[in-house]
């Protein structure tokens, strides 16, 4: 709950249903203020999700031992208290603050991040108070089916982290424009227009390449999602054997034939069509591999790479959110995506666009040679796992 509302009744409840041990997450620029540094340098975090635990605190006055609900109350409202200052506390104390990591749930999925979030929501004080709920019989962290019942035994409301990551995704701009668009010519002949968008939460930038006009368009725009690959991308590669390596004759470079889509393939695709766009995603989006990782995927024609290579073509709904505010800024509402249905199309349908599969023949080959452009790149079994599964993490 939102740590400046906290009472003694309300505390008293955390205590008697919970593990005990009383949490309130806060900004980092707070915790600073405060004086309260963390318990233990992050390289050294042993800590199973490693959770950010500062160093505890109690009221310095006002309180007797601050244990007892009244006390720790007290503590956590002083915390919540933008005039607080770090003469107000006492250490070690009853109270575990944990530092919120900046950009919340969508860097990272915990209970410290959501709580922080959720406050802020609001309107209040960007401090959260959390608590582990257990089962009372055996003392064991309560699992969905008992939160469930819980809630509803109580009068509370239940969500889930990834609920509020897809909220602060379809109602934050996180992307914006950086600079002008610029026209350019590709080596196929395709006249393009480039736009590069900024990240607003880690600063990496990507790139719409558009073709045509797009903009409130009446029907679905052609859409390529590619993820920058550092050697494929400069040497053209596509997988021996598929449509895209007899036709631009690069059969001696050798991805997976799911992962074949090469990025000149995709722009020749999108002024194939008329109309398009190609949104080219990089860094952490990307899901890259280092150069070298991915030479020694290439080298052993994909073979043995693993869950590892895996990375570099999956996606997850930050991948799509990004996609989704870069194409709304471009006037894009309703897409046909290359390479049809998968978890790209998936996570752009819950960033509130449109998404329809677009025919192989427009996508620019068969399905299988498109499948990473779009993040879809499942079929050769490997599996990113989502940020979003991260359900336990404090």
């Amino acid at each position: 709950m939102n740590a400046d509302k906290v009472t003694t009744e309300t505390m008293a409840f955390f205590v008697e249903y919970t593990s005990g041990v009383v949490c309130i997450s806060m900004e980092g620029q707070d915790l600073d203020r405060l004086k309260l540094p963390l318990m233990i340098n992050s390289a050294e975090n042993e800590e199973a999700m490693y959770t950010a635990f500062t160093v505890t605190v109690d009221l310095r006055d006002d309180i007797t031992t601050g244990i007892s609900a009244s006390d720790r109350a007290k503590t956590i409202r002083r915390l919540a208290d933008p005039t607080a200052t770090w003469t107000d506390f006492r250490r070690p104390g009853h109270i575990f603050p944990l530092r919120y990591r900046p950009g919340g749930v969508i860097v990272r999925p915990g209970h410290t991040e959501a709580a922080v979030d959720l406050a802020r929501l609001s309107g209040s004080f960007p401090a959260g108070v959390l608590c582990e709920i257990v089962n009372k019989e055996d003392g064991s962290m309560s699992r969905t089916p008992q939160l469930l019942e819980f809630a509803k035994r109580h009068g509370l409301k239940c969500i889930t982290i990834a609920d509020l990551i897809r909220y602060r995704l379809r109602h934050e701009a996180i992307v914006a424009r950086a600079g002008e668009p610029t026209p350019l010519t590709a080596a196929s002949g395709a006249r393009l227009t480039a736009q590069a968008f900024r990240n607003a939460v880690d600063g990496t930038e990507h790139v719409a390449f558009v073709h045509g006009a797009v903009a409130d368009s009446a029907s679905d725009v052609l859409l390529h999602v590619h993820h920058e690959r550092t050697v494929a991308d400069l040497l053209d590669c596509a997988a021996p054997g598929t449509s895209a390596a007899a036709a631009d004759g690069a059969g001696d470079c050798s991805l997976p034939a799911s992962n074949a889509s090469s990025l000149d393939g995709a722009l020749r695709s999108v002024a194939a069509a008329g109309a398009g766009v190609v949104v080219y995603l990089r860094g952490q989006s990307a899901r890259g591999l280092p150069p070298s990782a991915e030479l020694a995927a290439l080298g052993s024609g994909g073979a043995g790479a693993g869950a590892g290579a895996g990375a570099l073509y999956s996606c997850d709904l930050k991948d799509a959110a990004v996609v989704a505010q870069m194409l709304r800024q471009l006037g894009v509402r309703s897409v046909a995506l290359a390479g049809g249905e998968g978890p790209m199309a998936t996570a752009l349908r819950s960033c509130g666009l449109a998404v329809r599969a677009a025919p192989a023949a427009a996508a620019g080959g068969p399905g299988a040679a498109a499948q990473h452009a779009n993040g879809n790149g499942s079929s050769n079994g490997y599996v990113r796992s989502s940020p979003l599964q991260a359900a336990g993490m404090r």
